[in-house]
């Protein structure tokens, strides 16, 4: 059935290159984000495996299409559109290196925090389940708030190559980053038509290199801040890139990919509202604001639709349940004139001060040239200002734009000082090699998100610009000079550490491999959980033992929390009825526990054997289970 509805794919995105006269590469990405939320209606109802239908459908509505077309208008219309289409160089050299991207990574395995502890958890409990968790039941539990639109796309990859595998989640994960950025770079491929014995490859190329310019966090793990600034950027490039037909296809794919953003994460529905705002600005003279509404209540369902259905299945994250108390203590700090008083606040303001003026945010010396976040704001604000001044900004729109850049590096500020709430205990980012890496990530939107703007609009292709006016010497200065910065300042050693051999690997695997193995035994008993049904979470019980993400990464699509039981007697009795309580367990697992507490258990209780709990008026009723 997935070949069916991969052929569905291909057959729906040849109707619709040929219906709208644009590239594949181009319509890809948007086609992509359509995928994403018809997977997230179909995971309310545990039918993510439908989507193959859906697709197998798509490819017969566009198969018809096309048929109809041929009949209308002879099949020599056909030869014509097959070979525009599929002898597109451009095409080639993106298929090249995205073939490349998966040669190289495979057999690659999670090894980082962030994907052990969330993203990839809840990416396999997609997989396994082809829905949502049922209420109590949901992995990673401390990030149940998290939005999935990262993790749909992973799963509709591993589904596509047929098996839960973690390099089938680098696949994904980098050939929609990717496709998002060629689909950029098609601009400059129809702008530039000479050259193109080298163009064909050199413009894709520094496509990919454009992430790697303001941080490093595409190629140290896999996680949503990268891929939610290629959108955001991808969304502000499509609004100034206005077709002069087919507009109204043109707004179907702002409002997809808008509404896709929100589903990012949390704070998407900010740069989902910060793109509809640059929409409104740029063509303001338009006055269209029945499509901006549109365009705005698109992603604003959608959030509140996540939100709603959060708070439903009782689902919060740590991060999102402890802000609101951190947040309330700072600004009582600042009401009180006591916010510089304590020496965590001052460490923290000055290690984000040398990480922002200081601190390069590729972290180690690479053989690119390193750019501090405060560079890369000058970068972007002489970038803006040399457009407007050879035209490539349309006339009337200069002051637009320096509005947009200051607008988006307040929300910069802001992002890095929400850190002082969020990681407010996280001793770490005293180091500012740390915080400069919190703060590239986290305002990764704006920085990649403009940059990939500034790029698209260095082309000239904007309507209303008038570098192409210019002489041709100079429209490829602006070409060449773009080219030399992506590919100047992009991060080469971070790269070669995913892509080709990360010296830390052969610990990072060890390391992973002592925790499945000293947890095997846990691990192999959660193979009998029922893990579909409402309140089937483990509750793990532990006296010493060591825990570490790689166990949630390993137990997944079994939801499972834990607690120390250190007193003995009644006091973990206590403690244990305490934690299976408030954790919603229907489970327990005794891996760890004083042997007064078993004396306290129901008689048999032994450890290393997985027990149902059972309701007993208010005494732990256990029944061995699996």
């Amino acid at each position: 059935m997935v070949v069916f509805s991969l052929l569905g794919l291909f057959c729906a995105l040849f109707a619709l290159a040929w219906r709208t006269g644009r590239r594949p590469v181009e319509l890809a990405p948007y086609l992509l984000c359509a995928i994403g939320l018809i997977l997230y209606v179909l995971a309310f109802f545990g039918g993510m495996g439908l989507i193959d239908g859906v697709l197998l459908l798509a490819g017969v509505m566009g198969a018809l299409w096309v048929a109809r077309t041929v009949r209308r208008e002879g099949a020599g219309v056909l030869v014509q559109e097959l070979k525009r289409q599929l002898a597109d160089p451009y095409l080639w050299g993106c298929v090249l290196l995205l073939a490349v991207m998966c040669l190289l990574l495979r057999g690659e395995q999670i090894l980082e925090w962030d994907a052990y502890n969330f993203w990839g958890p809840d990416t396999k409990s997609l997989y396994f389940r082809e829905g949502f968790a049922a209420r109590y039941s949901n992995v990673a539990q401390g990030f149940g708030d998290y939005s999935p639109g990262l993790q749909l796309i992973l799963w509709w990859f591993a589904h596509l190559f047929g098996g839960y595998q973690e390099q089938y989640l680098f696949f994904g994960y980098f050939i929609f980053s990717s496709l998002m950025l060629f689909s950029v770079g098609t601009v400059f491929w129809a702008r530039y038509p000479r050259g193109r014995l080298v163009t064909w490859l050199l413009i894709p190329l520094c496509a990919l290199c454009l992430p790697g310019v303001s941080s490093t966090a595409l190629y140290r793990t896999i996680c949503v801040e990268p891929v939610m600034a290629i959108l955001f950027g991808m969304i502000l490039c499509k609004i100034v890139l206005r077709p002069d037909r087919q507009v109204a296809f043109w707004k179907g794919e702002l409002a997809v990919a808008a509404g896709y953003l929100a589903l990012m994460k949390g704070i998407g529905l900010l740069w989902s509202v910060l793109a509809v705002l640059f929409f409104l600005l740029w063509w303001r003279g338009r006055r269209e604001y029945r499509f901006a509404g549109l365009m705005l209540a698109v992603p604003v369902l959608l959030a509140q639709s996540w939100s709603i259905y959060c708070r439903v299945m009782e689902r919060s994250g740590y991060l999102a349940s402890g802000f609101f108390d951190r947040a309330a203590q700072r600004l009582s700090e600042l009401a009180n004139g006591t916010f510089l008083d304590s020496a965590v606040t001052r460490g923290y303001i000055r290690s984000y001060l040398q990480a922002f003026f200081l601190t390069p945010v590729h972290r180690e010396g690479t053989l690119a040239i390193d750019l501090t976040p405060f560079a890369i704001v000058v970068l972007l604000v002489c970038a803006a200002a040399l457009l407007w001044r050879f035209g490539a900004v349309p006339k009337g729109r200069g002051k637009l734009l320096a509005y947009i850049l200051g607008v988006t590096f307040l929300i910069y500020f802001v992002v890095s000082v929400g850190q002082l709430t969020m990681f407010y205990d996280e001793s770490q980012y005293f180091e500012p090699v740390n915080a400069v890496t919190l703060m590239s990530r986290y305002c990764e939107p704006a920085n990649t998100g403009l940059l990939m703007l500034v790029a698209a609009l260095a082309s000239g292709m904007a309507p209303g610009a008038q570098l192409r006016g210019l002489p041709a010497r100079r429209q490829w200065m602006a070409g060449a000079l773009t080219a030399l910065i992506l590919l100047g300042c992009t991060s080469y050693d971070e790269a070669y550490r995913r892509f080709i051999h990360d010296e830390l690997d052969a610990s990072r695997l060890a390391h992973r491999a002592r925790f499945e193995t000293d947890y095997g035994a846990f691990l192999e008993a959660l193979e009998a959980v029922p893990y579909r049904e409402r309140g089937a979470r483990v509750l793990l019980a532990l006296t010493q033992a060591e825990m570490n993400p790689v166990v949630v990464n390993a137990a997944s699509p079994v939801s499972f929390a834990y607690t120390y039981l250190n007193q003995g007697g009644q006091a973990d009795y206590d403690t244990l009825s305490a934690a299976l309580r408030d954790n919603h367990c229907g489970y327990l697992y005794l891996m760890e526990c004083d042997q007064s507490l078993l004396e306290l258990l129901p008689s048999g209780t032994r450890l290393g054997q997985l027990y149902r709990v059972e309701a007993a008026g208010g005494e732990i009723a256990l029944t061995p289970w699996g």
